[in-house]
């Protein structure tokens, strides 16, 4: 008895294994294998190199769907417990504070201009407050993300000496 020799994705029967190609997920033909690498190039492209592609009307329609599921509130399923809040989104969220690198950017920059080790830390952290007030000022007064986030960059650009 010969045993059938099927591609996994499109069931095409073929004579010989070697006109297919074995992969984790099973043995394929030629033409499933070319359409798996068109998928997986569209993949690195999106996912891990950040191209993006214009969107269907689905895929729009998809994502609204989450958004909008995520958005709902919840009612607690026990009597007598409260409903869960929604809370702002917190600065951090934003990404509006000083890594370590850009510490360290600083820090660098105040011992070449022949600061001790105290008096850098100590201007970082005043630097680090200037920014977290400017931001929450900022916010006091309800401007926009991109408005906070261009202005932080404004003045940490402005802190460490970069001119635009």
């Amino acid at each position: 008895m010969k045993k059938k020799i099927k591609c996994s994705k499109c069931e095409k029967e073929v004579k010989k294994l070697k006109e297919l190609k074995k992969t984790k997920d099973g043995y394929f033909c030629k033409k499933c294998m070319k359409e798996k690498r068109k998928e997986h190039r569209k993949f690195l492209l999106r996912k891990i190199i950040g191209v993006r592609k214009r969107r269907s009307k689905e895929e729009i329609e998809e994502d609204r769907k989450r958004k909008e599921k995520e958005k709902r509130e919840y009612k607690p399923i026990i009597k007598g417990a409260k409903e869960r809040k929604t809370y702002a989104p917190r600065i951090g969220a934003l990404g509006l504070y000083l890594t370590k690198e850009e510490k360290k950017v600083l820090y660098y920059k105040y011992i070449e201009k022949g600061l001790g080790q105290e008096e850098a830390n100590d201007c970082i952290r005043n630097n680090v407050a200037f920014l977290n007030n400017l931001v929450e000022k900022m916010k006091r007064q309800n401007k926009t993300k991109e408005e906070i986030n261009n202005k932080f960059k404004e003045e940490f650009a402005k802190i460490c000496g970069i001119k635009e």
